[in-house]
């Protein structure tokens, strides 16, 4: 078995791609996935109509966005999909205006619409503190002098969004040649890059370069007084597999207590 990464046609890729990926976060069930993507009533159509409007919403979504570059890793074999990865590559800064309150329009009205509501808007609020915040750091667009300079965070740098492997292509490698992919980007341009992954998934990102900086530990506020079983099973999914927030400093090399964490201007010591 051989595989490849290869950047995905969205033409001609994205329904296999999509059909993995849902077999991926579904294998297990996997609650961040179950409310960005919900199965409205039972049996095999209501799947199969919520993969059809998936595929459709994420397809639509990358195809309005510049950043997004989808890639795959394929088994030479058999030339399918075993693996994806969505990287979003920014070039200008979208956190400088505050967040609007988050909108989960794709799901039905209900507590489970307002669970997603609460699940985005605290998976998000680490992005303006951490990319938009004034803070001291180097210069290094038209100057070539080490100074401090108070400006805001995200001059151009890569994000990892979306990463998932076929259940039965699992702990091949296939992940970590998607990671791969996108430092190797990083380091051609001598950026930084972070990821927005689970927390089982860091030895994969550590293996490449990738820091824990943060836990987005949630909190989620019941609607009602009395939150329906769907409500609590995903609620302690959420909170049972935290999302790691992990950062990379440009060239991948961290070295505890010496490496200055940009936004916080100084090294950490932890």
């Amino acid at each position: 078995m051989t595989f490849k990464v290869l950047e995905v046609d969205l033409d001609q890729d994205f329904d296999e791609l999509f059909a993995v990926e849902w077999t991926a976060w579904m294998n297990p069930p996997q609650a961040l996935w179950e409310l960005m993507f919900p199965v409205v009533g039972d049996g095999p159509d209501a799947e199969a109509a919520a993969i059809r409007d998936g595929a459709a919403r994420q397809l639509l979504a990358s195809k309005g966005d510049p950043h997004d570059r989808w890639v795959k890793v394929v088994d030479t074999d058999t030339n399918k999909i075993v693996a994806g990865a969505l990287w979003k590559f920014y070039d200008t800064n979208p956190y400088r205006a505050p967040l609007d309150d988050f909108d989960a329009v794709w799901c039905p009205p209900g507590e489970l619409k307002e669970l997603c509501n609460q699940m985005y808007t605290q998976l998000q609020a680490w992005r303006p503190k951490t990319m938009a915040v004034a803070h001291a750091c180097k210069c290094h667009l038209s100057c070539h002098k080490t100074h401090l300079l108070v400006q805001y965070r995200l001059i151009y740098f890569p994000v990892l969004n979306i990463l998932f492997t076929h259940p039965e292509h699992r702990n091949k490698g296939a992940a970590g040649l998607l990671v791969e992919w996108g430092t190797q980007q990083a380091d051609k341009l001598g950026i930084e890059a972070y990821v927005e992954g689970t927390y089982l998934g860091r030895k994969v990102y550590e293996k490449y370069g990738f820091v824990m900086m943060h836990m987005a530990e949630m909190v989620f506020l019941e609607s009602n007084e009395s939150p329906g079983q769907k409500w609590r099973h995903m609620v302690k999914d959420m909170q049972n597999n935290p999302t790691a927030i992990m950062w990379r400093p440009a060239g991948g090399k961290y070295v505890k207590g010496e490496t200055v964490v940009p936004w916080e201007g100084t090294p950490r010591k932890d």
